[in-house]
């Protein structure tokens, strides 16, 4: 099968309308393949077939042999538990803000299962890791509404989890992102 970092930024700026920003697509083709090694040196397991995945038009799709999704985040909980009382793995616990000092990220506030407020203090930086925004009908219409996609209201389906509601960059804009 013929591919290449070329290729694969040229599908993708073709396939999404050439609408995104051509710099960051290319970085993320060209990038592609390191981030492939970096997932199978932290344990994820990949089939060998190259299948098509969700949302693509053509088959570059590295599959987990575990399936839906827990390959990753397996892998990504064993490097993290590896780390020992360097990391402390909160789940079923939502950002809220980020804590600021002037123009500098300090922390993050959050909440966990029980209602609680929980406050995180960051001595060398906050890293913020989102995915999409496909279950927030407001910033679908904020962000990808226009020419190409007149109407994106609440009669669009999505194939992502109605979850997928962008908090990450909610939080980011009240901080002037």
């Amino acid at each position: 099968m013929f591919d290449s970092e070329s290729w694969f930024a040229l599908q993708t700026w073709n396939s999404g309308d050439k609408v995104a920003n051509k710099s960051l697509v290319d970085t993320m083709a060209t990038l592609a393949d390191d981030g492939f090694n970096w997932l199978k040196e932290i344990g994820v397991e990949f089939t060998d077939s190259i299948t098509q995945g969700a949302g693509s038009l053509y088959r570059r799709t590295h599959g987990a042999v575990k399936p839906n999704g827990s390959g990753f985040i397996d892998a990504y909980v064993e490097k993290l538990e590896s780390f020992g009382d360097q990391v402390e793995i909160m789940m079923l616990t939502e950002a809220e803000e980020f804590i600021m000092d002037g123009y500098s990220i300090v922390g993050v506030k959050a909440i966990d299962e029980n209602g609680n407020t929980i406050i995180l203090s960051a001595n060398n930086g906050v890293v913020l890791s989102t995915g999409g925004f496909a279950g927030n009908v407001e910033l679908r219409q904020k962000f990808a509404e226009g020419e190409k996609w007149e109407n994106l209201g609440e009669n669009v389906l999505t194939t992502n989890l109605n979850a997928v509601t962008g908090d990450g960059i909610v939080m980011s804009e009240k901080i002037g992102a």
